[in-house]
């Protein structure tokens, strides 16, 4: 599902403000997602919150599946609580685009599977972040211009 990009454009790469006369540069530059083209991306990003928190959590270590679990809830400060089909649906989503990976867990009497982030997703992961911080300045320049 990953495409090759066309030559990017202006409007590809920056998110332009003029009420607060700002130029915010959004390009993903040699990232992941850099290379896939707007339509792709758009299937993409936003990423919503539960895959966030899931990739947050992998972000910081591997994990099973009920480490994910107990970890979103707890960074969520219990607002997010996953079932296990939804995290097992998004596990496979991310799997399928090679944004995580099935690891053994050495420990595991059971045989369990464990998840960890891949190049891949940590570099798309960190885009996310870069986009959301963009929006929260741009947001503060406008409460702020607001509140004056």
């Amino acid at each position: 599902m990953f495409l090759n990009q066309p030559q990017r454009t202006r409007e590809d790469t920056e998110v332009l403000d003029p009420i607060a006369g700002l130029t915010l540069a959004y390009d993903c530059g040699n990232m992941a997602l850099g290379d896939m083209s707007s339509e792709a991306i758009m299937e993409f990003l936003p990423l919503t919150e539960p895959v966030l928190l899931i990739l947050l959590s992998l972000a910081e270590q591997p994990r099973h599946g009920y480490s994910i679990l107990k970890d979103v809830e707890q960074m969520s400060d219990g607002r997010v609580v996953l079932s296990t089909g939804t995290l097992y649906g998004a596990l496979r989503r991310l799997l399928d685009e090679e944004w995580i990976e099935r690891i053994e867990e050495e420990e595991s009497s059971r045989g369990r599977q464990a998840y960890r982030l891949t190049s891949r997703g940590r570099k798309n992961l960190q885009v996310e972040v870069g986009r959301m911080k963009q929006l929260t300045h741009l947001a503060h320049l406008r409460i702020a211009r607001e509140e004056a």
